[in-house]
């Protein structure tokens, strides 16, 4: 392989692609900056690569374990010798899956993903590229799509994928596999990219279902009461007051999303005994994010009051 030397401008755009990256990774700076400079090959003009084969990531393991993941396969074009450069990073395809039966045809649609190098999970704010269903619906999984500016699609749309034979194939269109029907949602305008209405909130959840994602995917923050410490009340009220006081260090109000199911005992049954836990609901939830035409707006209790946010939320 000849691999081509790079001049002064297209080295400072690949550092700076490198930089940016891991900068939105949580990486220092300085980390970044010791990144090794990957090798190119030129493209003959009127010629064509395959990119996939040359991708790389790079694993940072100069930092602590918070930030030493690897970076998503990518590959690099630079565009003359200027220095004009664009970064390509392969995402790969997350699917959730809401309302389809009968249960084998979703067993055989989860069974064919890694066929078109995809993957099935439940709902991830962080993760998740779409949301299948056969038909148009406001529940939690919808409105987290929504809120997130994630593709709603059918089952037709992984068959379009699965019926890609060549490298260049078409890809099937988002748009043209829409579910069909109508929602609460259709009407919504909200003006930005992703929702958040819910920034301001820590939402605690005792039981792991589709409302801990729902806040998170309008830019609450998201606790998981049910890895807490169970062995005594006494053990678990040191836990919550810890929450309680980082919560208010972030400028964010601690919310419980309250629920009847066994499942969350013995949690639901010591929350309750306190006085200084705010209640809401999974629909007061799901009312905050939509609410103001999708703008959003303040989330209400149990007891249908607003819970205003705190002074300077809206600076951290």
């Amino acid at each position: 392989i000849n691999y081509v030397t790079l001049s002064d401008g297209q080295a400072q755009a690949v550092h700076l692609l490198g930089t940016k990256n891991n900068n939105n990774k949580g990486s220092s700076s300085s980390s970044s900056s010791s990144l090794s400079t990957p090798k190119f090959i030129k493209v003959e003009p009127n010629k064509s690569v395959i990119l996939l084969p040359l991708s790389h990531s790079n694993t940072n393991t100069s930092t602590s374990s918070s930030s030493s993941s690897s970076s998503p396969p990518h590959v690099i074009i630079l565009l003359g010798a200027i220095g004009s450069a664009i970064r390509l990073t392969l995402l790969p395809l997350q699917f959730t899956f809401s309302s389809i039966s009968p249960k084998s045809t979703l067993q055989s649609y989860i069974d064919s993903l890694p066929y078109i190098g995809a993957s099935y999970n439940q709902w991830d704010v962080n993760q998740s590229t779409h949301l299948v269903a056969m038909e148009k619906k406001a529940n939690a999984k919808a409105i987290a799509a929504w809120a997130g500016g994630k593709s709603v699609v059918t089952l037709g749309y992984i068959d379009g994928l699965l019926g890609r034979r060549k490298l260049d194939d078409l890809l099937p269109r988002e748009e043209d596999y829409t579910p069909k029907g109508t929602s609460q949602l259709d009407s919504l305008s909200y003006s930005g990219d992703h929702s958040k209405a819910l920034q301001g909130y820590c939402v605690a959840v005792m039981m792991e279902d589709d409302n801990g994602p729902l806040a998170q995917s309008a830019g609450a923050k998201f606790l998981k009461v049910y890895n807490a410490p169970d062995t005594s009340q006494a053990d678990f009220d040191n836990w919550w007051n810890t929450q309680q006081q980082m919560a208010i260090e972030g400028k964010m109000v601690l919310v419980l999303v309250d629920s009847k199911s066994s499942k969350c005992k013995p949690y639901s049954t010591w929350l309750h005994k306190r006085n200084d836990v705010r209640l809401t609901s999974a629909k007061h939830l799901a009312q905050a994010i939509t609410g103001n035409n999708g703008e959003g707006d303040l989330l209400f209790d149990s007891k249908k009051e607003a819970i205003e946010k705190m002074e300077g939320w809206d600076a951290v």
